[in-house]
């Protein structure tokens, strides 16, 4: 996200210092997919000989770029940070040309924004189509809907959307407290759960008290304590305090998300673009915080194509009815899992094809520890993957020819139960942040 404001915050800054101008934005299509390895490891080899990196680092380098070629039809992965790392390398001497170029130019991953006079946009993106051609790249056309140019100073009318002003009320401010409480009194963790689940608020509490018994945890919370801040914050945190921040939380995001979704209406393109992202934030959260029967209305309510995986994640915990999400496959069922679990009792599953992705997804529903009423029939066609999820891992599961299988199963040893839940639900130490599945999983979509 800071890289994100960062690009907002310049572009503003352009747009003030030249009001007449036009702000064009264009991206590249399937971005990742379409880089070729052979182009992927010149970039990579030209950057380790720049930077005098070991020949053992520039190998591994050109070992993952075979595999990612393996694995995924000749291009990059999505998803991994290596992939990020290949598609700066490859794109950082456009970046470099475009610096000194008659428009301004600004790039986040694969998205990319000038700004200047129409003609001056015309001719650079002309040229910048012709240099990611040679990449092996293609632009969206200029009259793509993908494409978008408007004024400067409408622009300027969302100037502020990625500043934060909520204070002492933020999101933040509530994962932070609960981590605090949880590192400083792990015994007030079923409080916590009792109290939030009451008001049926769905916030995942790792487990830190593994974590705190360790001898680096005991020598930072030495220094921790001398900082007049956090002994200040953890003295005035409390289950009641957390509470009743999250009640507040949740009905100023409900208030915010119904502005937002009004102004998914407009006619506009570029209006449509700047509220999206607002719509899945307050969405993202809701899913923990909203109560089922609110979520469920929320989910009929987030209508527009681009919310539809927000949609689905809300309509699932809200009804837990999981149909429709198992169809989107492992991201979108990890995105409601957390939400799920907080709540004991099972999700329905129709009858469905089994296909790849639905298989996953059933695999992603038993790691997370979902209980799935379902028919016989779906039982009756597990995959491999399934059974490891389902069951745990067996000497066979070990020396499995699909790699990944096996590598998880050795991990996992055997054991009489499967252990996939009490793992997800420990912190590997203490500085392991409270990350919320559903907004990491879309967070690849923040920028709409």
């Amino acid at each position: 996200m800071e890289g994100l404001r960062r690009r907002h915050r310049d572009i503003s800054d352009a747009c003030r210092q030249m009001r007449t101008s036009r702000v064009a934005f264009y991206d590249l299509k399937k971005f990742y997919p379409s880089i070729g390895i052979e182009i992927a490891r010149n970039a990579w080899d030209s950057a380790c000989a720049e930077a005098r990196l070991p020949k053992i680092t520039a190998r591994l380098g050109n070992e993952l770029l075979e595999r990612h070629g393996n694995e995924f039809q000749g291009g990059m992965l999505v998803g991994p940070m290596f992939s990020h790392l290949i598609g700066n390398l490859l794109l950082r001497n456009i970046d470099e040309r475009m610096a000194s170029s008659s428009v301004r130019y600004f790039r986040y991953v694969d998205d990319i924004a000038l700004v200047g006079s129409s003609d001056e946009i015309n001719r650079t993106y002309a040229k910048l189509k012709a240099e990611m051609e040679a990449l092996g790249l293609t632009l969206h056309d200029q009259s793509s809907s993908k494409s978008i140019a408007i004024d400067a100073e409408d622009w300027l009318q969302g100037e502020h959307d990625y500043a934060g002003h909520d204070g002492a009320n933020s999101w933040m401010t509530l994962i932070g407290g609960v981590k605090s409480l949880l590192l400083w009194r792990p015994e007030a963790a079923d409080e916590l759960r009792g109290r939030l689940n009451d008001h049926e608020i769905r916030l995942p509490l790792p487990d830190y008290i593994s974590a705190v018994r360790e001898h680096g945890y005991l020598a930072r919370a030495r220094h921790f304590v001398r900082k007049k801040y956090w002994r200040l914050r953890t003295h005035s945190t409390s289950v009641n305090s957390l509470v009743e921040q999250a009640l507040h939380l949740r009905k100023h995001l409900d208030d915010q998300l119904s502005s937002v979704m009004r102004e998914l209406g407009s006619p506009s393109q570029f209006h449509v673009r700047r509220h999206v992202p607002k719509a899945r934030y307050r969405l993202g959260r809701l899913a923990y915080l909203a109560t089922p029967r609110r979520l469920t209305e929320l989910a009929g309510e987030a209508s527009h194509p681009a919310l539809r995986f927000h949609s689905e994640v809300c309509k699932a915990i809200g009804t837990r009815q999981v149909t429709d999400l198992f169809e989107l496959g492992s991201n979108a069922v990890q995105a409601a899992a957390q939400a799920l679990r907080a709540t004991p009792s099972p999700i329905d599953l129709d009858q469905i094809e089994f296909t790849e992705v639905t298989q996953q997804s059933l695999a992603t529903a038993y790691l997370n520890g979902l209980e799935v009423r379902t028919s016989a029939s779906t039982l009756s066609h597990q995959s491999r993957l399934v059974q490891f999820a389902r069951g745990g891992p067996d000497a066979e599961m070990m020396a499995d020819g699909l790699p990944f299988l096996s590598e998880a199963a050795c991990l996992h040893g055997l054991s009489a139960e499967p252990r996939h839940q009490s793992i997800l639900d420990s912190a590997f130490d203490e500085d392991e942040d409270l990350a919320m599945d559903v907004i990491e999983q879309a967070r690849s979509s923040l920028s709409g």
